[in-house]
């Protein structure tokens, strides 16, 4: 059973916003202050899971045209250590759209975070990355490529267009969770990220 069959079953309402789809995590909104950086720190052996006055969520753009893939990484994400709101889009022209906050997006935030699959409509994933990196404005945003590729080629083309991370997509159902449970580990949790950056 493939991993869209797996995630039928699983799927929560959506909140439509044209060809971006929001997901709104634990209700928390994000911060409207000028802050530059955000750190929170992964979950302790004391059971910590936020500092105090980190209370903003996590914006993260997932690019992603299967449906089932979507619904597991917003499962996946939901039950994330730290607060988050994750938009979809569903191709790469959307994605550009969305990140440059072009009509119908000019309200759309910036995201802190892009997990990007390779092979998308209207735009490829290797065209979406090429443009975020040349663009100032979006090339400090950390890009995780996403995909069921394991070509080397691939892998080799990402590095070369700047991504930050390559991850291959796993069939089975568990491992995919486990794998987003390490973005969220290292990406959401660990990780200082620049939001907010100049326009």
């Amino acid at each position: 059973m493939d991993l869209q069959r797996q995630a039928a079953a699983r799927s929560e309402p959506e909140r439509a916003q044209g060809d971006i789809r929001l997901f709104d995590h634990q209700s928390m909104e994000s911060s409207q202050s000028k802050i530059r950086l955000k750190h929170i720190p992964a979950k302790g052996q004391g059971g910590e899971t936020m500092s105090e006055g980190t209370g903003c969520a996590i914006e993260i753009l997932l690019v992603e045209d299967n449906v089932g893939d979507v619904r597991l990484t917003k499962e996946a994400l939901s039950e994330a250590k730290v607060p988050n709101r994750l938009h979809v889009a569903h191709d790469g022209v959307a994605a550009l759209q969305f990140l440059r906050k072009e009509q119908p997006y000019s309200e759309s935030p910036q995201p802190d975070l892009v997990l990007l699959d390779l092979n998308l409509p209207k735009k490829s994933g290797f065209e979406v990355l090429a443009q975020m990196k040349q663009d100032p404005a979006l090339k400090t945003i950390p890009v995780i490529i996403l995909t069921s590729s394991n070509a080397e080629g691939d892998v080799l083309k990402s590095y070369d267009n700047h991504a930050n991370a390559y991850v291959t997509k796993p069939v089975d159902l568990e491992k995919y969770f486990t794998i987003v449970e390490r973005i969220d580990d290292f990406w959401l949790a660990t990780v200082r990220l620049l939001t907010n950056p100049p326009r």
